[in-house]
């Protein structure tokens, strides 16, 4: 039965890579490896075919990618080896750029490998979830998902996943892979160094579950430290070369997301409050449900790191993404050996207004990037003209 779902959904996605969503899921029900594979390309795809808007980062990746055409590769060096710790995700589209390989491409193997990693995770946790959940576990994981952050941000997703893979292997598993992982998350997005300690530490005292509760307890004091304490404290530790310019970027000065917010709409203050409703709602459960397991260390550690940033909200809120997503399978892993089925309805119902929430967000450039005739078939989405400036979304 099994090999016929994935038979059929392999042709389905290659004739139509959308038309095949109902059926990749009632595979992944199904408990098909295919199906999995094949939803991480699906998303590859959305990728490749995602129109940004001008201010997202992603757009100042195809100006990166126009910029690459005219420098040298001693000029990357220079400015990405010699001066930046995180390189891998430019040098991927300096190469693209100097092939003539065209960016959208690049983004389409780094939205593959980001949320084919995410997948993986999910898989492994999945295989232990009674049959009876495995609709709405699937529901619970895709309505999880920071799909805005994924399509716009993209390079600290693309570290984030590689993060989560660490901790997996590294502390769940105890594969000495997990260091490789490590690393190339730091070389893609420099912020993820702040889980190195959290990692060593959970390595060689992965059961300290009781001591790792404290540090929580004791990391909320840090939302009553004004944010001139935690950049005095990091620049006293000593960032170097670009890692100094980088975080007092994020430490100095007016934080980015405030600045939003004080001159944002209804909807952005709801989506901010509805974050920190998400967090808190984490936290209490991470109260209310005791438990002494790994999992419980490791989202013990991440939440009072991040807990550290809370009065500089943009790391706060970029940190709680891999909170967010950990918690995810920190609660999978706990519905396999307890029924938590009113906790699991009632986060469905939680991360529904998440996925409303990057719905509206990128509604525009979904429509515009996907909601077409050229989008229905692979052959045409293949086919298409490559994105252009005069396309992206104000």
């Amino acid at each position: 039965m099994k090999q016929r779902i994935d038979l059929f959904n392999l042709v389905l996605f290659i004739v139509s890579p959308f038309l095949s969503i109902p059926s990749i899921i009632y595979g992944i029900v199904k408990r098909s490896k295919i199906s999995l594979a094949l939803l991480a390309f699906l998303f590859g795809i959305v990728s490749y075919l995602y129109i940004p808007n001008y201010s997202n980062d992603k757009t100042r990746y195809f100006e990166i990618y126009e910029m690459y055409k005219y420098s040298s590769f001693l000029e990357l060096f220079y400015f990405y080896y010699a001066q930046n710790q995180d390189f891998i995700f430019q040098s991927m589209i300096f190469f693209a750029s100097k092939m003539g390989i065209n960016a959208q491409f690049v983004f389409a193997i780094v939205g593959i490998i980001t949320m084919g990693i995410l997948v993986f995770i999910f898989s492994k946790l999945y295989e232990n979830i009674p049959k009876k959940f495995s609709l709405v576990v699937l529901v619970l994981f895709l309505f999880s998902l920071p799909y805005t952050d994924m399509l716009s941000g993209i390079r600290f997703m693309f570290a984030v996943a590689f993060v989560l893979l660490a901790f997996y292997q590294g502390i769940i598993l105890n594969k000495k892979a997990s260091y490789i992982f490590l690393i190339l998350a730091i070389f893609i997005h420099f912020s993820t160094l702040i889980y190195i300690p959290i990692f060593f530490l959970l390595k060689y005292f992965p059961n300290k579950t009781k001591l790792y509760k404290i540090f929580f307890f004791v990391s909320f004091l840090f939302f009553i430290i004004p944010k001139s304490f935690i950049f005095s404290f990091f620049d006293s530790i000593g960032f170097q070369n670009g890692l100094q310019t980088k975080g007092s970027a994020y430490l100095e000065g007016d934080d980015f997301l405030s600045n939003t917010l004080s001159i944002g709409s209804t909807f952005t203050l709801f989506v901010f409050y509805f974050t920190l409703i998400v967090i808190f709602t984490i936290y209490a459960y991470l109260v209310i449900y005791k438990s002494d397991s790994v999992f419980r260390s490791i989202i013990l550690l991440l939440a009072a790191s991040m807990n550290v940033f809370y009065s500089v909200p943009t790391i706060f809120f970029r940190y709680g993404l891999v909170l967010v997503l950990f918690f995810i399978f920190l609660f999978i892993y706990e519905l396999s050996v307890e029924n938590k089925k009113k906790t699991l309805y009632f986060f469905c119902f939680l991360f529904s207004i998440n996925l409303f929430i990057n719905i509206i967000y990128t509604k525009d450039n979904i429509v515009k990037s996907i909601v077409n005739a050229d989008s229905l078939f692979l052959i045409t989405i293949l086919d298409k003209e490559y994105i252009n400036f005069m396309e992206l979304i104000d």
